[in-house]
């Protein structure tokens, strides 16, 4: 969307092809069912972001017109069976087993952003920035493993491996670490997912065509230029001509649709890391602390087969009273009652490693080759929104200075 808004706004006759329903990706919205009849839509995937961080989004959602509201920020970490390791309320945690390393915790937030600075931590794990930096395992075992593991960009593997570079770019740019007093988090008034529609609106409105529920089946190169073959929800088929193509989707869906794509960026866009996350939507509270004082707007859950989380949208956003206790749980531990599941969908996104940033690196150095431009959060570490965004916006800059440079 990002790329697309740029294009069409530099003089570029665009047309913009989604394989979904509607446009966002995994910024989704989700019809909740209200007691007295009819539904209100809830946010399912993005739910947050920093203003002071996410500063080209702030600066869409301006131009769209768009409030924003702080959201709630209290957390929980509970075991599989429901028993609370500690909860924060206003920002104060709760809970003997955490209460006595605040302190320790407070130091962690504010100096671990050092390891943002230069090529000195690249290759760190948490677990040797731990030791190097004399912190307790009995505080990170507490405070660090559990919201670590509840970061969609980490790989499911011991928290101890994860690479300390992405994860403190990751709760940075969250506002979650660095100086003490940072602004709150914020969403869109009525749910993150009202911009993807506002986008849609603004993109028509200066001349672009967006097609939803149409699949590129492959970016073909000709002797006249690119080709761009579809089919969508109707198995209708058709050609599109294109004199250059931006490819916004995940690496694995790339290689799929591009046909004679060089071997060396194949080759680098096939070692991308990404991983699947299956989210629910749903109402069944047995995912929460028993305890319903430890409720909080993100709720993480750790067991021996891995880690989960789950975000409470009534505590996130101000939400209609009318509206039940409604819960959206990544990869749950603890599965909800199938008859209280609404939805269910599965997101594929990049997972931060030093392998990840690398790659990101080189595939930047193949842009625009035969016309093909790649955009993504997997080309921005720590593969946020945000980047997702600035990504797409950068890569339309750079295809409108070559365009202009050939014309």
């Amino acid at each position: 969307m990002a790329a697309a808004l740029e294009l069409v706004r530099g003089g570029a006759d665009v047309s913009l092809l989604e394989a979904g329903a509607q446009l966002g990706g995994n910024c989704l919205g989700v019809d909740v069912p209200l007691p007295g009849g009819g539904s209100h839509r809830i946010d399912a995937g993005v739910s947050d972001f920093n203003r002071e961080t996410f500063v080209r989004f702030g600066a869409l959602l301006e131009e769209l017109g768009l409030e924003t509201d702080p959201i709630g920020q209290d957390a929980s970490v509970c075991d599989s069976e429901g028993r609370t390791r500690w909860f924060s309320k206003n920002g104060i945690v709760r809970g003997e087993g955490a209460e006595r390393h605040t302190d320790e915790l407070r130091r962690f937030n504010a100096q671990c952003v050092e390891v943002l600075d230069g090529t000195r931590f690249e290759d760190w794990t948490l677990e040797q920035y731990r030791r190097d930096r004399g912190f307790s395992i009995g505080m990170f075992e507490e405070l660090v493993f559990p919201r670590a593991v509840g970061c969609f960009a980490m790989p499911c593997t011991d928290p101890r491996d994860f690479s300390i570079r992405s994860l403190i770019a990751f709760w940075s740019m969250h506002g979650l670490v660095g100086r003490t007093s940072r602004p709150p988090r914020r969403a869109v008034r009525g749910g993150m997912h009202r911009y993807c529609r506002a986008m849609r609106g603004r993109l028509e409105r200066y001349g672009a065509q967006v097609r939803t529920a149409t699949r590129v089946i492959d970016v073909a190169r000709t002797r006249s230029g690119l080709v761009v073959r579809t089919v969508d929800r109707d198995d209708r088929h058709s050609s599109l001509p294109a004199d250059r193509v931006v490819v916004a989707t995940m690496p694995r869906a790339a290689l799929a649709m591009i046909d004679g794509l060089d071997p060396v960026l194949r080759s680098l866009l096939s070692r991308v890391p990404t991983q699947r996350a299956r989210v629910l939507v749903h109402t069944d509270r047995n995912v929460m602390p028993t305890e319903r004082r430890a409720w909080g707007a993100y709720n993480f859950t750790t067991a021996p087969r891995g880690p989960s989380i789950t975000f409470h949208p009534n505590l996130i956003a101000e939400l209609p009273p009318e509206l039940p206790d409604v819960f959206v749980s990544m990869n749950p531990v603890v599965e909800p009652d199938p008859s209280q599941v609404i939805a269910q969908r599965f997101f594929e996104h990049p997972i931060g490693t030093p392998l990840a940033r690398r790659l990101a690196h080189r595939i930047e150095r193949h842009q625009g080759q035969h016309g093909i431009w790649f955009c993504g959060s997997y080309l921005r570490d720590p593969f946020l929104h945000e980047q997702a965004i600035a990504s797409g916006q950068d890569a339309a800059h750079r295809l409108l200075e070559t365009a202009r440079r050939a014309a």
